[in-house]
């Protein structure tokens, strides 16, 4: 009788890593790359925010020497003005002796002798004007560069309002009959007031500036029966009416 054996099939290896950690190691595959990647990005994002950094460390220095260059400028100017007043004859301080920061009778003899009066308020509008007068000229030019001009035009302006010729003009032809020029210490109240006029008019702006600049004309019009542009106009086209309108204070 024929013995009926049965060949065997090929023996099953059961898989040394089962689908679920093939599955697992794919995903922290993934995720390792995906690390890598990021880290390439940030090192390249770091690479090219050097220039970046780069320019803008050159430019806080350009600006900080721009306006170093206009202070030591402004600065000068100033030093010049002071000399050039006293050249002129001009006293330091008021002859009475005394020394008050700010005098509110604009009719007083002390008007124009201390550092503030009312006609201060005049300057801080020539801060105004000035500022936006070279805007318009030099817009590409730096804010310290416009400042210094301003303060450059206002120091010019002290030195020939108290030279002879204007002084006799503001005698004959205006309100103020006593007027003898201003101290070099009121004309640095002047100066001061006109800078900061110019950089609060940077500050609000032209729309908001002029109607600052409005409201300060209509007080000192209210006030003191005089302001900027009625200055201007009596020193340059005088009225008898406006004169003695202003003297009836």
């Amino acid at each position: 009788m024929t013995e009926n054996k049965s060949t065997p099939g090929p023996k099953t290896i059961p898989p040394i890593v089962d689908s679920a950690t093939i599955d697992s190691a794919t995903a922290v595959s993934a995720t390792i790359g995906s690390a890598t990647a990021v880290s390439a990005g940030v090192g390249s994002a770091t690479a090219d925010s050097a220039p970046v950094d780069s320019a803008i460390a050159v430019s806080a220095t350009i600006g900080s020497a721009t306006a170093g260059r206009a202070i030591v400028g402004s600065a000068v100017v100033v030093i010049a003005t002071v000399w050039q007043l006293r050249l002129m004859g001009r006293a330091f301080w008021c002859a009475c002796g005394k020394m008050n920061l700010w005098v509110g009778d604009a009719w007083s003899s002390h008007t124009s002798q201390h550092l503030f009066d009312p006609y201060s308020f005049t300057h801080i509008l020539h801060g105004f004007l000035f500022c936006a007068i070279l805007t318009l000229l030099f817009s590409r030019k730096t804010f310290e560069f416009r400042l210094w001009c301003a303060i450059t035009l206002e120091s010019a302006w002290e030195i020939l309002e108290n030279s002879n010729l204007v002084i006799q003009r503001y005698r004959t032809m205006t309100s103020a009959f006593g007027y003898e020029g201003d101290s070099i210490v009121n004309s640095l109240g002047d100066i001061l007031s006109c800078t900061v006029g110019f950089m609060t008019a940077r500050k609000l702006g032209f729309r908001r500036a002029l109607v600052v600049f409005i409201a300060i004309e209509v007080a000192l019009l209210y006030l003191i029966r005089d302001n900027l542009i009625l200055n201007i106009v009596m020193l340059m086209y005088p009225s008898d009416t406006l004169k003695n309108w202003q003297i009836g204070h």
